[in-house]
């Protein structure tokens, strides 16, 4: 899906969902440390999310490669030497391009590349949208996404929204997400929702399968 927000469809949408995650992740630890400075940016927390992943005998078992072996996935903040590689991300899976502020992006790194993205998109009235995710093709299935996901929904303590195809709507509700309504949503999201759905329309006659978006809520 090219428009409407979260693979939270965007990136995600081809990391399907899958009642077996907890026992798919070994390890997760996620630690905190105060940031310094004055922007907006510097005074979020540091996050690092450490995953044990697949290993020796059973990854050469399965036929990966050492790339697909993660043993260490990082989490963090973007900062601005990431800001090119965000933007190529996003508009090389032709997913919405418009306001991708890197301040706003957590990352996934494996072995110190960017291999996914995030962002808690702010609109014009203040709405927080979870956005812009996407995980590099051959990073995909291991629960990077989730990754994204958990670190981003731990620092966010405002009401988050985001917009997904029908068949996520089980995914996100694991997450304390639930279906609204459009007539429900903020004006500024409100607007944006419109847009996506008919961008998502053409594209279903294009691929020849029915697109939606459903707009979800998670509360404060």
């Amino acid at each position: 899906m090219s428009y409407g927000e979260n693979k939270a469809m965007e990136g995600t949408e081809r990391e399907p969902f899958t009642t077996h995650e907890t026992e798919r992740r070994t390890l997760i630890e996620i630690e905190a440390a105060p940031g310094v400075g004055n922007t907006t940016h510097d005074r979020l927390p540091r996050w690092a999310v450490r995953r044990a992943g697949v290993e020796g005998a059973a990854g050469r078992a399965n036929g990966r490669g050492p790339e697909e072996m993660l043993t260490n996935v990082g989490i963090r903040p973007a900062v601005d030497a990431d800001a090119a590689t965000i933007k190529s991300m996003v508009r090389a899976e032709r997913v919405n391009p418009r306001n991708l502020h890197w301040p706003r992006f957590l990352v996934a790194e494996v072995g110190g590349r960017i291999v996914g993205v995030q962002q808690i998109r702010i609109h014009k009235g203040g709405t927080r949208e979870v956005a812009s995710r996407v995980v590099l093709p051959k990073f995909r299935r291991r629960g990077i996404g989730t990754d994204l996901l958990r670190a981003a929904l731990v620092r966010e303590h405002s009401t988050l929204y985001l917009q997904c195809n029908e068949n996520w709507t089980p995914y996100y509700e694991q997450f304390g997400f639930r279906r609204v309504e459009p007539s429900e949503l903020p004006a500024d999201l409100r607007r944006e929702h419109r847009i996506a759905r008919v961008v998502v329309a053409l594209r279903s006659l294009f691929v020849r399968r029915k697109l939606s978006v459903v707009p979800m809520k998670r509360d404060a």
